[in-house]
């Protein structure tokens, strides 16, 4: 019985000696902020408001997908004449991130800017000069 005590005792120090006491200085990863560009990146934005015109269900299928780091893709719906929601077709388009904060799209020979006002996980809100004024547009995911 003495030499059984023995071993239990030996166990149960051997077992308290080999603990570290690494959990004592344990510190959470802290993750970093995603950039802008990580945002605009991490899947398609739908248009869900314009401060322009009213945008109906078919409208609100459209979307904006920044596939890298200079290639974006823009589909429009619509109603056609026959009242059929239909694509207007995927347009592929170049832009550039400028100060995180504007969106320089390229289509052609001709170049505009979406200034980003507000951008999140899962909200962007970006406004362009048009004729009449400033447009404001919300897109979600």
């Amino acid at each position: 019985m003495k030499i059984l005590k023995l071993l239990s005792f030996m166990l149960i120090t051997l077992l308290v000696l080999n603990c570290s006491n690494d959990d004592d200085n344990f510190q959470p990863q802290i993750q970093p902020e995603p950039t802008t560009q990580d945002l605009l990146i991490s899947g398609k934005w739908y248009w869900i408001s314009s401060s322009e015109s009213t945008l109906d269900d078919c409208q609100k299928q459209s979307y904006l997908e920044f596939i890298d780091l200079d290639t974006l893709l823009i589909e429009n719906f619509r109603i056609n004449s026959s009242d059929v929601c239909e694509s207007n077709g995927i347009n592929s388009v170049t832009y550039q991130l400028i100060d995180d904060s504007i969106i320089q799209v390229t289509i052609g020979t001709d170049t505009s800017n979406l200034n980003i006002e507000f951008i999140s996980d899962t909200r962007l809100i970006i406004t362009q000069e048009i004729s009449s004024g400033t447009m404001t547009t919300l897109l979600e995911k």
